[in-house]
């Protein structure tokens, strides 16, 4: 693989220590992602969004998948272009814009840079899933890249994460009491001079 500019050397050094140091992230924090790599294309963190409301995806919803693309040729080689993508679970894999509606048919990564395919950007759309999809379950999906051909990644629907409303968090009542002022005390030996 060829050597990456310092800037993206430090960007994915950075990364990669936040996941490789568990200390750096919250103890309940779920990862998301299948990573793999098809001749000078990386992917990363692929994944299905969360259920909504913690219930599964059903049969006919779509199903937003977000990525990370990066493209490890140096700067003066070739694009990369996401041209497409395919699941057996799914009547087809769209390219959508960020409110989801179609988008160009292909995501173009220049070399030595990436493209985030993410909630609020472009991204990728399961549609009309043909079963029901659980936090935690995982899809195989194909993504099509040229020049560079075709990677097979299983990609887990992202579990929910369950938190408190702030109600339930706010610390319970209590009695207000006034407590009397400190006295002065005169056991206190005064602090040494300096110098």
């Amino acid at each position: 693989m060829p050597p990456r500019t310092p800037v993206r050397a430090l960007a994915v050094g950075t990364l990669t220590a936040l996941l490789l140091g568990g200390c750096a992230l919250p103890e309940n924090y779920n990862q998301p992602g299948a990573n793999g790599e098809v001749g000078f294309v990386d992917v990363r963190y692929a994944h299905l969004a969360e259920p909504r409301d913690g219930e599964p995806w059903r049969e006919g919803d779509d199903v937003p998948l977000y990525l990370w693309v990066y493209n490890d040729n140096e700067p003066g080689g070739e694009d990369a272009r996401l041209v497409g993508a395919e699941s057996p679970v799914a009547a087809s894999v769209d390219i959508v814009a960020p409110e989801g509606e179609e988008a160009p048919q292909a995501v173009t990564v220049p070399p030595d840079g990436f493209r985030e395919l993410e909630r609020g950007r472009v991204h990728l759309v399961l549609r009309d899933v043909e079963q029901t999809i659980r936090g935690g379950d995982f899809v195989p999906v194909t993504f099509e890249f040229d020049p560079v051909g075709s990677l097979e990644l299983n990609v887990q629907a992202q579990p929910p994460t369950y938190g408190e409303s702030p109600e339930e968090v706010l610390p319970e009542e209590t009695e207000e009491t006034e407590e009397p002022p400190e006295e002065p005390r005169d056991d206190l030996a005064a602090p040494p001079p300096f110098g």
